[in-house]
């Protein structure tokens, strides 16, 4: 079990490393067509940025890598401060299990936004001179994976440093006492109350 528990610190790093790498990947496209023209919509965890057939380049900003790269770095941060003793340790694996829950939460949302956008895309009806195609990207599953490993190794992470036991000492004495023996612990026989009147 000791084993499972030394990969957790590494396994927050991973996660807050690709949440790093997923800031500057594109997630998902939509592509519409309009009769002749081409609208691609590439969303990033930065915003979406717009092209059409005619050059034409427009830029939103979102406020989605914000809170998913803040959260990947307070997971990591109290994930490497688990590693300390005492209530530094005890704090960070509270820490570390909110911030993983947090990072998870708002990948999660962004998940859902997209998926509830290629449905919405699929659900409506154009009469066939409009198209809309939305196609993820590796970037969005990484995103889901990236939270996946913060979330497992923010668990393993609640597992406390286990005590290490003193070595016995050899040439200790060792007592035995028998249960149904009357022997004092010592061996020495105590006079009873009724023997001493």
């Amino acid at each position: 079990m000791s084993d499972l528990r030394k990969a957790a610190v590494p396994l927050v790093v991973l996660g807050g490393v690709l949440a790093g790498v997923c800031g500057f990947q594109p997630m998902y496209v939509v592509t519409q067509t309009v009769s002749r023209e081409t609208w691609t919509f590439t969303t990033s965890l930065w915003g979406t940025r717009t092209y059409a057939s005619t050059e034409v380049y427009v830029e939103s900003l979102m406020s989605d890598a914000v809170p998913v790269l803040l959260t990947a770095v307070l997971m990591v941060v109290a994930a490497v401060l688990t590693l300390r003793d005492g209530k530094v340790a005890r704090a960070a694996r509270v820490g570390v299990i909110g911030a993983a829950g947090a990072f998870a939460g708002i990948v999660l949302a962004f998940v859902i936004v997209a998926i509830q956008q290629e449905e919405r895309a699929n659900g409506y009806d154009f009469g066939g001179q409009t198209t809309i195609e939305l196609t993820y990207l590796p970037g969005i599953y990484l995103l889901s994976a990236a939270a996946i490993i913060a979330i497992v190794g923010a668990a393993l992470a609640q597992r406390p440093r286990p005590v290490a036991q003193p070595e016995p000492d050899e040439e200790a004495v060792v007592v035995h006492q028998f249960m149904d023996d009357d022997t004092p612990p010592f061996g020495i026989a105590m006079p009873h109350e009724e023997e001493a009147r």
